[in-house]
């Protein structure tokens, strides 16, 4: 799915999260992560009219754009734990009960239903400020990469394809993971995407 993908981004971008820490760690994608993140860089874009017309297909769904094939089975996301974590990267001062008070006014409205398959590709789109890259996305907004990260795009044959990957990788991948980053984890949840079922 990434192979077909590559071929309709316009400018440039990189693989990172799970996606990077297999093709560093392991050279190779980890078995139990369920999707990919890519990064666009300002002014990078993926050719949705281009695409539309493979096998690949996009869904807006909250925070995120994702793409994803039509006939793989359904994902089981919780679309109200998304929402809620939507609500909770908007007021980042909000306890539990709150942003479950503040969700559960709009959620009626603003639901989205889940189209995309598993496995999916995740998009996120980057801007610029003081010589760093941040995520255009209030869920990530603590989250950055410097400009010498990713200003220096290398490329990896690990799956067989030319994939983009960061200049000090490592570094990124610790800032991500922790210290303990290069010690596999099957039942990781990502801490920083969505707010834990336990919250709510």
């Amino acid at each position: 799915m990434l192979k077909e993908l590559v071929p309709y981004i316009r400018g440039p971008w990189f693989l990172g999260d799970g996606g990077l820490l297999g093709i560093v760690r392991n050279k190779k994608l980890i078995p139990y992560d369920k999707d990919l993140d890519i990064y666009l860089l300002p002014g990078s874009y993926i050719d949705i009219k281009k695409m539309n017309e493979s096998s690949l297909k996009f869904q807006k769904y909250y925070a995120l754009d994702k793409v994803y094939r039509e006939d793989n089975e359904l994902s089981k996301e919780n679309s109200w734990l998304a929402y809620c974590s939507l609500i909770k990267g908007k007021n980042k001062k909000l306890n539990r009960a709150q942003i479950m008070k503040l969700a559960s006014k709009t959620y009626p409205t603003e639901k989205k239903q889940v189209k995309f398959t598993s496995p999916w590709i995740d998009i996120f789109y980057l801007y610029k400020k003081d010589n760093h890259y941040y995520i255009q996305n209030e869920m990530w907004s603590h989250l950055y990469f410097t400009q010498n990260e990713i200003e220096s795009i290398g490329h990896d044959m690990s799956l067989g394809f030319p994939i983009n990957i960061p200049h000090d990788n490592i570094d990124i991948l610790r800032r991500f993971y922790g210290e303990d980053w290069n010690i596999p984890i099957p039942n990781f949840q990502h801490r920083l995407k969505y707010i834990d079922q336990k919250d709510i």
